[in-house]
């Protein structure tokens, strides 16, 4: 039982180290903001002219 009640004290123990005052590493770096995506251009071929379809009822 003793085991388990060290595992518990030092299980505490690191979760006051987190809410203190030394914040984990990956916190103190600044995050980069993503560069925005480049617009993509897409060149749409010309329309072909409409033709009358078979199946129109003229």
């Amino acid at each position: 039982m003793s085991d388990l009640n060290q595992m518990l004290d030092t299980m505490r123990a690191q979760m006051d180290n987190r809410s203190g005052t030394d914040p984990a590493p990956h916190t103190t770096e600044a995050l980069e903001e993503p560069a925005p995506p480049e617009p993509i251009e897409i060149d749409f071929p010309e329309a072909a002219p409409e033709e009358a379809s078979p199946y129109d009822p003229a």
